[in-house]
């Protein structure tokens, strides 16, 4: 350990890339932990909007309008979320499975 610590301290090349890694892997760390709460939210909001309405789809324009997400957004976050189905005839709205 105190080799590493010596060599990142000593090396500037070294420490300048493990420096790079680490925030390229927080970066990642934190755009996954968004997309996740994003989606789960999203998911939150269809089921209530669903059950509220009394229907079996939900179109992006109102999901994007109750969120404040653009309805760009809402595919992506519909398609990452493993309990949100596009509908198969109208592209643009959603539901549970």
């Amino acid at each position: 350990m105190d080799y590493f610590l010596n060599l990142l301290k000593e090396n500037s090349f070294v420490g300048a890339l493990v420096s790079g890694i680490l925030l390229i892997f927080i970066g990642f760390l934190f755009s996954y932990a968004l997309k996740q709460y994003r989606s789960n939210r999203l998911y939150k909001i269809l089921k209530k909007e669903l059950k509220d309405r009394n229907s079996d789809f939900l179109s992006s324009h109102l999901l994007s309008s109750v969120t404040g997400y653009t309805q760009n957004q809402i595919e992506v976050l519909c398609s990452y979320h493993n309990k949100i189905k596009r509908n198969e005839s109208e592209k643009e709205s959603w539901r549970l499975m």
